[in-house]
């Protein structure tokens, strides 16, 4: 299901600035991030989001925050509960190219 998009081109073009290439908005890849494993129906985001480090995500909270946009976290699409259903619209936040370790905790088992 294809909604019409809830960003303003104001938004958009911010995070464009923010983003650069690593903000798309093709009809494929918001289908891809609009659903998960579940039955439930597709429900693409307005775009999607590719940030490469902890201060490009804090910097995109804050402009949706600051343009009302929600957003939706993609972890790999794989649950059955359909959170990533955009179902208000909004911004799709893929954490994939965040894929280095920094520190790793032996005795505790946490990885940063």
């Amino acid at each position: 299901m294809v909604l019409p998009s809830t960003i303003s081109p104001e938004a958009s073009a911010e995070i464009k600035q923010l983003l650069g290439d690593r903000f798309l908005t093709s009809q494929d890849i918001r289908e891809k991030h609009g659903h998960d494993e579940s039955i439930l129906l597709s429900f693409p985001p307005d775009g999607v989001a590719f940030p490469q480090s902890t201060e490009e995500v804090s910097k995109l909270v804050v402009l949706c925050n600051k343009w009302h946009v929600p957003l939706i976290p993609f972890g790999r699409g794989k649950s059955f509960e359909g959170g990533v259903a955009a179902v208000n619209g909004g911004v799709c936040i893929d954490l994939s190219l965040m894929n280095k370790i920094k520190e790793f905790y032996d005795a505790d088992m946490e990885v940063l």
